[in-house]
């Protein structure tokens, strides 16, 4: 593990680590030598910055994914039951989502690139098995349209694109 000042997390035993304040303006998720960037801790007589290691980052996002989504199920009153452990084996090894083939993060850099959980079939809603980890992107298409509806709307949009392409050739 690399080190920020003089400690490391390896050094200390934990997950999480504060440090002195650098002076430098940061925003939740910069990463900075294998350690990402949570927020600030203030207390009595000074304020430090929290920094922990990538598992911890994508343990603590996943977590508050799945509180909005429980906050969601129940204000709609949809069945909820998938664990953060469950979310964690079904988020992509390789961070990207299945639909666009980009990569998926936790920061606020790119809202359209952030891991989102969608329902396969919202009537069932939050359960084990009709849930996966796909682009806030992604997510928002498939909103509350049919697949039907979908496939309609691609088919006018590639012939729409296409017509347009063969008038500039022209």
């Amino acid at each position: 593990m690399e080190k920020i000042g003089k400690r490391s997390i390896e050094n200390i035993g934990k997950k999480f680590i504060t440090l002195p304040l650098s002076g430098r303006i940061l925003k939740k998720g910069n990463c900075m030598n294998n350690l990402y960037f949570v927020g600030y801790v203030k207390n009595k007589t000074s304020t430090k910055e929290k920094w922990c290691d990538k598992e911890s980052w994508i343990h603590l996002n996943i977590r508050e994914v799945r509180r909005g989504a429980k906050g969601r199920a129940r204000k709609n009153n949809i069945p909820f039951n998938v664990s953060v452990e469950y979310l964690k084996d079904i988020f992509p090894a390789d961070h990207l989502c299945p639909v666009f083939n980009c990569q998926m993060s936790f920061c606020n850099s790119d809202k359209w690139r952030s891991a989102s959980i969608d329902r396969i079939d919202p009537e069932i809603g939050y359960v084990e098995g009709n849930v996966q980890w796909i682009s806030v992107k992604a997510n928002t298409i498939k909103n509350n349209a049919h697949p039907y509806e979908l496939l309609r709307l691609a088919n006018f949009m590639v012939k729409q694109y296409r017509g347009r392409n063969e008038t500039k050739k022209k």
